[in-house]
């Protein structure tokens, strides 16, 4: 059993444990929604904000659920013409249909089967208990309050490591694109999603970064073994310059700027070689500059590398996480 885990499992156990011990603690009758919310948070909230963002979005699948479910039961109750059978079928299969829609139509960021669970059972449980909808909402709150009590409290997050993760993933996305951008001189269309991504991961380490950078201050969890601040944000930032250049080089007409864009992509795959094989966090922007000024000293060489060194200069104050 590996360390993540065990500490899943001690997770899960406390929670389950707190969640049933909730049930007599408030009068409930035997229900299993407050352990499967405290677990379900636990699983897909691996961090502070990610618990903090499903949290808020199981919730709000609930209250959209809950209405819909609540509205169709009632409404097919005056359907005293139908048998009790098709009140069923219809009720549920509009349940699923409409709690879809709402999430298509609005981009939920919320799956599916988060979406389409609160109505089903509004729908299957409301005839035995008719104040299940705001049992259901009660039952999901709890289990949502201990789902994240547990995750911050019973071995929190290790955001150096998420952080880590996101750069290493940043940087095989850009090995992924340097090949084809040096010998095409352009940025592949095809790789269109990978583009997508590049620029969707530099919000998300930033954020990552700003919870990590909370935990040295105050919590003080930087560890020899860990990952160190420093050096990952520099490899980022570098990151993010190589993939600016790239996107400003391939925005110029191939026919009238040729040689700027093969010099462009010569320097930027000289120096994403450098820094990525780069030990030491202090050394990352001194040698990019000293690989930069070594570049040939033509016109186009010599405006490339000035804007990639400006872009190196300038990025650490932009890229700082706020609030740290």
């Amino acid at each position: 059993m590996t360390k993540t885990e065990r500490s899943r499992l001690i997770k899960f156990t406390i929670a389950a444990y707190i969640s049933f011990l909730a049930i007599p603690v408030f009068g409930f009758k035997t229900t299993t929604s407050i352990a499967f919310s405290a677990i379900f948070v636990i699983t897909y909230g691996s961090t502070r904000r990610g618990c903090l963002e499903y949290s808020v979005n199981r919730m709000l699948a609930q209250v959209v659920g809950v209405a819909i479910g609540t509205a169709l039961y009632f409404t097919f109750q005056t359907f005293t013409f139908l048998p009790s059978y098709q009140r069923v079928a219809l009720s549920m299969t509009l349940g699923l249909v409409l709690s879809l829609y709402v999430k298509y139509r609005f981009h939920l960021p919320i799956a599916e089967f988060t979406m389409f669970t609160p109505p089903f059972l509004v729908l299957l449980m409301t005839p035995g208990n008719s104040y299940y909808p705001l049992l259901r909402l009660a039952y999901c709150s709890i289990g949502v309050v201990i789902g994240i009590l547990v995750n911050f409290f019973v071995y929190p997050a290790d955001h150096g490591k998420e952080t880590q993760g996101l750069l290493e993933r940043e940087e095989n996305l850009l090995r992924q694109l340097m090949g084809p951008f040096s010998q095409e001189l352009a940025l592949p269309p095809e790789e269109a999603k990978v583009m997508k991504e590049l620029d969707l991961l530099e919000s998300q380490i930033t954020l990552a970064a700003t919870e990590w950078k909370s935990d040295i201050t105050h919590h003080k969890r930087r560890t020899k073994e860990g990952p160190d601040y420093e050096r990952v944000m520099a490899r980022h930032r570098l990151n993010q310059a190589c993939w600016k250049m790239m996107k400003q080089a391939d925005g110029l007409s191939l026919q009238d700027h040729g040689a700027f864009r093969a010099q462009c992509a010569a320097i930027l795959r000289s120096v994403f070689a450098v820094h990525t094989q780069a030990e030491a966090a202090e050394n990352h922007a001194l040698d990019a500059e000293a690989l930069l000024t070594a570049q040939p000293a033509t016109q186009e060489g010599c405006l490339m590398t000035a804007a990639v060194i400006g872009y190196l200069r300038l990025l650490p104050a932009a890229a700082e996480p706020a609030g740290v």
